[in-house]
């Protein structure tokens, strides 16, 4: 659907939707501004916005300690 019409909200919307349950938000995010742009007065894609911005800093959060959990090479 997104091939035919990338302005669908439906289609951005579900398929962003789909990517935050499988924990990919870096992949939503591009769904999540279009639908911010098609769609503006809704606040179920501010809403979606702020789970992925919230997914990636955990993400992040997660790596940045997995990384100082691991012994450095020169120690």
């Amino acid at each position: 659907v997104l091939a035919k019409n990338p302005y669908s909200r439906d289609a951005n919307y579900f398929l962003a939707y789909m990517l935050l349950d499988l924990k990919r938000a870096g992949e939503a995010m591009p769904m999540l501004d279009t639908l911010l742009q098609i769609d503006p007065n809704n606040p179920d894609n501010y809403l979606m916005k702020s789970v992925a911005l919230r997914q990636q800093a955990e993400g992040e959060r997660l790596a940045g300690a997995g990384a100082a959990a691991q012994p450095h090479a020169l120690e």
